[in-house]
């Protein structure tokens, strides 16, 4: 991996080699080309570019710029996995004259991986069906905010859902089953949905099941505990539940053709 003069723009360097050590093969390399001291005349050329002071970890850099020296990076480097670096022969001229040099750290020989189907398996043996995890991400830490919090944002987008599916499509067949397919597909944020669609899997939580909860109170009129969605997290197994209390549904082949069926939640 190359990366000419463009380490130093990260906002926060440790975690953006982090990022890059991960996606690095065993034992490969980086190849960095930076600048490792600063000139006062550089404010006048880099200095005036948007972003150059837009760095983050001032306990790191100081203020000032956002160059590093040859022992920062080496210590960073380290610090973040990568194995013993070495700053490649350069001539006197040229770019080192302006402080350029190029730095080669090699990454970890061997890479960490866990099992996520033993670990699922683990988790569904101890707890209720609602509260086992549907996507499991390797992180080296959690993202945090510039206040220390977590980056809820940063870590939803960590796991965004998958919309596919590995099985034929199971479609609505009654003008209900219609409905509760649009609410789920608003709440959840899909493309599609279908009967058999697990809301868990799918990335549901307790939070939307509410909405879908409200959602479905304001289309039949009847109230439907969060409980129940979790404990039948599919369109048909939902059907199923609601039709002791609707009522046999009407077949879709007999409804009017009204167009697509939007919820609340859509809008």
């Amino acid at each position: 991996m190359i990366a000419a003069s463009v380490l130093h723009d990260i906002r926060r360097i440790g975690p953006g080699l982090d990022t890059l050590r991960s996606v690095l093969a065993p034992g490969g390399t980086l190849l960095m080309v930076e600048q490792t001291a600063f000139r006062p005349w550089f404010d006048l050329t880099m200095g005036l570019q948007q972003g150059f002071d837009g760095y983050e970890d001032t306990e790191l850099r100081g203020w000032g710029h956002p160059l590093l020296d040859l022992e920062q990076w080496a210590d960073l480097l380290g610090s973040t996995g990568f194995g013993g670096s070495t700053v490649l022969t350069r001539p006197a001229d040229g770019p080192a004259s302006v402080g350029f040099d190029v730095i080669a750290a090699q990454g970890p020989l061997t890479t960490r991986r866990f099992d996520r189907e033993a670990l699922r398996e683990y988790t569904a043996e101890r707890l209720p069906k609602h509260m086992v995890p549907t996507r499991l991400l390797a992180l080296d830490r959690l993202p945090l905010s510039r206040t220390g919090k977590v980056d809820r944002g940063t870590l939803a987008k960590a796991g965004a859902r998958r919309t596919g599916r590995s099985r034929a499509a199971q479609p609505p067949t009654t003008d209900r089953q219609l409905k509760i397919v649009e609410i789920y597909r608003a709440v959840l944020g899909l493309s599609q949905v279908d009967l058999a669609d697990d809301f868990l899997e799918a990335g549901g939580d307790s939070l939307l099941a509410a909405r879908i909860s409200a959602a479905l109170q304001r289309a039949f009129g009847a109230e439907v505990p969060v409980g129940v969605i979790l404990q039948h997290p599919t369109v048909a197994a939902l059907d199923s539940w609601l039709e002791p209390i609707l009522g046999p549904a009407a077949p879709l082949d007999d409804q009017p053709d009204t167009g697509t069926v939007e919820s609340e939640e859509a809008a």
